[in-house]
Formats: C-alpha cells, sequence, structure tokens
C-alpha cells in the first residue's frame, strides 16, 4: 500500500508542477528514466534516474535467488544441511546462532544479499515452525544478518555502493561499522534470554500471522 500510494503521490506532483506532463511522458519516464534539465550538473545528477529498466539487473537477480532456493528446497539439499546445523540445537538461542551462521556463510560465499536472504529463509522456516517461533523472528535474524552484514564484504554490491558514495577504500570503513558487528550480537541476546522471541499460539490453533494480530 504504501508503495502504490508513493506512486500515485508522484503521478498527480508530475502533472500539477511538471509543464506540458503528458500520460505517455509518464509511462517513458517510469520506464526509461528521467533526465534533468536544470543546468545546475550536481542537481541534475540526483533527479536523473533510470526507471524499471535500470532496475532489471536486481529483479533478474531476485527471481534466480528464489529459483535456486525453491530447487535446492524441492531436491532435499536444504533439508539435509538445515538437519546437520540444527541437529543439536534444542534452544530459541542455538537456532538463532545457526541461522546467523548460515547467513554469514552464504554473504562471504556469494557476496549477494538477496540470496543470502531467500535461502536461509525457506531453509529455517520449518525449523522456527517446529520450535513454536514465529516467523518475525527469523525475519529479523535475516536482516541483523545480512541485511546489515552484506555491508561487510568488500566484495558485495552493497561494498561497491559504499565505496562508490565515499570514495574510500571498503577496509577503510569496515572497522567503523559499529551497528553492522553489534546488532548481531543483540540478535543471539534475544535467543538465549528469550527477550523478544515471539511464540506460536498452538493452543489457539493460530498462524504465527494471526497470533501477531
Amino acid at each position: 500500500p504504501t508503495l502504490v500510494i508513493a506512486i500515485l503521490v508522484g503521478v498527480a506532483c508530475a502533472f500539477i508542477i511538471q509543464d506540458g506532463m503528458t500520460m505517455k511522458g509518464m509511462f517513458k519516464a517510469a520506464t526509461d528514466g528521467y533526465v534533468s534539465q536544470t543546468g545546475h550538473p550536481l542537481v541534475d545528477k540526483i533527479l536523473s534516474r533510470g526507471g524499471l529498466t535500470s532496475m532489471s539487473f536486481v529483479v533478474f537477480l531476485l527471481l534466480i535467488a528464489m529459483t535456486l532456493g525453491g530447487i535446492l528446497e524441492g531436491t532435499g539439499a536444504l533439508g539435509v544441511v538445515v538437519d546437520r546445523m540444527t541437529r543439536s540445537v534444542t534452544s530459541p538461542g542455538g537456532l538463532i546462532l545457526a541461522t546467523l551462521v548460515s547467513c554469514y556463510l552464504m554473504t562471504i560465499g556469494t557476496g549477494n544479499g538477496m540470496l543470502s536472504i531467500i535461502v536461509p529463509a525457506r531453509a529455517f522456516e520449518k525449523k522456527f515452525r517446529d520450535m513454536g517461533i514465529q516467523s518475525r523472528v527469523l525475519s529479523r535474524t535475516l536482516e541483523d544478518a545480512v541485511t546489515l552484514g552484506i555491508a561487510l564484504v568488500p566484495y558485495s554490491m552493497a561494498a561497491f555502493f559504499i565505496v562508490g558514495v565515499l570514495k574510500i577504500d571498503a577496509m577503510q570503513y569496515i572497522p567503523y561499522a559499529f551497528v553492522n558487528w553489534i546488532v548481531p550480537i543483540f540478535s543471539l541476546t534475544y535467543g538465549f534470554t528469550g527477550f523478544a522471541i515471539w511464540k506460536i499460539n498452538k493452543d489457539a490453533g493460530n498462524s504465527p500471522a494471526e497470533s501477531e494480530a
């Protein structure tokens, strides 16, 4: 809903503010991007963006990641890996630790944030459910590990972006990315203390989403 509202507001603003805006121009900008011609180089650089075409690489990458996750799940490979990693896991803390390790290994091995979220998510979803833990705990753990951790991998797209913006080497900022290093510690603390580890209400027969409601 937020994305839809933002798009509609953007369309309305374009017709109100920009002279001569047409539906054809609107769709062209949404597809191929918008080129600003204000005469100010810095402003033009900020406002000129690529539209849907420029996002094709990310979309294809997402589809490939989901496909790979489905193949690994369908062939039973994920089940074997998760079983080996969680064989001795008996507590939420141990499960979160196994999830973090899996995410970090995937992140370091691929340098791809989307793949490192989707594959472990499909792999550990059943284990979280079996232990009676709501899926939002899994979602939070994945974000703590991958969304923050991917910037610590020098050859990842996230690192390339940061290096391009800051104009420094990756190893110059990584030691100072304190939030990226500290947040996983909180994840483990939550897991081993039980704080913010929401349980599925099995007695009421609710799904995780229903329990949240």
